[in-house]
C-alpha cells in the first residue's frame, strides 16, 4: 500500500534500512539548494536518504528520544523484509504500526 502521509519517524526508519540494507549501493553527490547553497547528501543508488553537515549548526542531539527512536526502528526492522531503495515506496503497515505504537508517548 503506498501512502503519501508517512509519519517522520517512518521517513527516518525506511531511510536508515535503506543504507542498513544496501550498503553496496552507497555513495555521495553534491546537491544545491534554490539559494545556491552546497551541501553533501548521501544517497541509496538515486535516492537521497540523509544530508551530511560539515557543522551541526546549532542542532543538540536529544539522547532520550533517540534512545526511543532506536528501540522502535530495531522492534521494526526484525520484521521487516524490504531490501532494495524502491521497495520502501510501498508503506508496511506493520512496520508503521511499530513505529507509530513505540514513539507514541514522544512528539515526533
Amino acid at each position: 500500500m503506498k501512502r503519501n502521509n508517512k509519519t517522520f519517524a517512518q521517513k527516518a526508519y525506511e531511510k536508515l534500512e535503506m543504507v542498513k540494507r544496501n550498503p553496496d549501493k552507497l555513495r555521495v553527490m553534491i546537491a544545491e539548494d534554490g539559494d545556491g547553497m552546497k551541501a553533501v547528501v548521501l544517497m541509496v543508488k538515486d535516492t537521497p536518504v540523509a544530508l551530511i553537515l560539515k557543522e551541526p549548526n546549532g542542532l543538540y542531539p536529544n539522547f532520550e528520544k533517540s534512545e526511543i527512536l532506536h528501540q522502535a526502528f530495531e522492534v521494526a526492522s526484525a520484521v521487516d523484509m524490504r531490501k532494495h531503495p524502491d521497495e520502501f515506496a510501498e508503506d508496511n503497515m506493520l512496520v508503521s504500526g511499530i513505529i507509530e505504537d513505540g514513539l507514541s508517548e514522544m512528539e515526533i
